[in-house]
């Protein structure tokens, strides 16, 4: 949390990526708090940290009734 608070951009980047590619378990504030950050900095990987947070239970699936 501590490197969320700072804005670091380079190293909360990094720590999204490092995430996503060894599948670290987070908190879920934590989680929260990296998306709610990278939405600022990079939308890509927000949008995939999202879609991790969302397959690992953070956030609920939203489902589209079509």
């Amino acid at each position: 949390m501590l490197s969320l608070s700072k804005k670091d951009s380079n190293l909360i980047i990094e720590m999204a990526n490092l995430v996503r590619k060894y599948t670290f378990a987070l908190s879920i504030t934590t989680c929260r708090a990296l998306v709610s950050t990278l939405i600022y900095m990079n939308e890509n990987l927000a949008k995939q940290m999202y879609n991790y947070a969302e397959r690992i239970g953070i956030y609920p699936t939203v489902k589209v009734n079509t």
